[in-house]
């Protein structure tokens, strides 16, 4: 399976909304650049910088303790309220990334696609989920 990769940014202003234009709406902006990166790979983060200050302390909002989310998509039917998040999995690896980093930096994350080569086949369906990753991933 290919890593999930996460590049942080710093936050974007936002301008304020013009009046209605007419015609077709504006092409979307380009995304700001990245000053880093996480890769979650064989249930562990790897951080990459080019600023050592800001890879620490991106590795610091890292460290291996729970957190707690209130995601709604993350807990069971008919429940609410806040729950805890125990590392080592990717959805503890997705909540850091969103929520203590940028509660620590400062910096926005956004996920980045793994797989650039290859694609889904509909004529390849009968092949086993786990065959068509190895082919993807080949």
């Amino acid at each position: 399976m290919s890593p999930l990769r996460i590049e942080f940014h710093h936050p974007v202003e936002s301008a304020p909304p013009a009046t209605a234009p007419s015609g077709p709406p504006p092409p979307p902006s380009r995304p700001p650049p990245a000053v880093a990166s996480a890769t979650w790979f064989d249930r562990r983060p790897s951080v990459e910088s080019d600023d050592a200050d800001l890879k620490r302390s991106i590795e610091h909002a890292f460290r291996p303790t729970p957190v707690v989310v209130d995601d709604p998509s993350l807990r069971s039917a008919g429940t609410r309220g806040e729950l805890v998040l125990q590392p080592g999995g990717l959805a503890w690896f997705r909540a850091v990334a969103q929520f203590r980093v940028l509660a620590e930096t400062g910096l926005v994350a956004r996920t980045v696609p793994g797989v650039a080569a290859g694609g889904y086949d509909p004529a390849a369906n009968y092949r086993r989920f786990s065959e068509q990753i190895e082919r993807l991933e080949s």
